[in-house]
C-alpha cells in the first residue's frame, strides 16, 4: 500500500522580484558599490512545492556575472556584501527555484543602476 506518487513535470511558476530591501518599492538607483539586497515574491508550485531558492547578479537578466548563486533555503530575500559593482552600470538580481521534483524556474528584476556622483547644483533661487 501506498498514498500514491504525485507526479511533477512542471517548474515552478516565478515570482515577482524586487531591487532592493523590500516588496512595496523597486530599486532603480543606488549608490553602494559593494552592497545590493533583493526581495522577491514566493514562486509556486502546486505539486511537489518550493525547496530552495538561489539567488545572483549579473549585467544582463538570467546572468550571473557580477555575483554566482548563493543559496538562501527557503528565504525569500538576499543581502550581498563586499561586491565590486560598477558606476554607471545596469544590474539585474535573478532568482532561481527548485521544486520538489529538481525542475528550476528563474525570475528576475527590472534591474538597477549603481549611481556614485553626487547631483549637481546648477542654480540657485533665493
Amino acid at each position: 500500500f501506498s498514498d500514491g506518487v504525485i507526479v511533477d513535470v512542471s517548474p515552478p511558476n516565478p515570482g515577482v522580484v524586487h531591487d532592493g530591501p523590500s516588496l512595496l518599492s523597486d530599486v532603480n538607483y543606488q549608490s553602494s558599490t559593494s552592497v545590493v539586497e533583493a526581495v522577491w515574491n514566493p514562486f509556486v508550485d502546486p505539486e511537489s512545492g518550493i525547496v530552495e531558492y538561489r539567488w545572483g547578479l549579473g549585467t544582463t537578466p538570467d546572468d550571473t556575472d557580477a555575483m554566482n548563486f548563493t543559496a538562501v533555503g527557503r528565504i525569500t530575500s538576499g543581502k550581498a556584501e563586499n561586491l565590486l559593482l560598477a558606476h554607471n552600470v545596469r544590474y539585474y538580481v535573478t532568482v532561481e527555484a527548485a521544486n520538489g521534483a529538481g525542475m528550476i524556474a528563474h525570475g528576475w528584476s527590472n534591474g538597477f543602476v549603481v549611481d556614485i556622483t553626487p547631483p549637481e547644483l546648477t542654480e540657485v533661487n533665493t
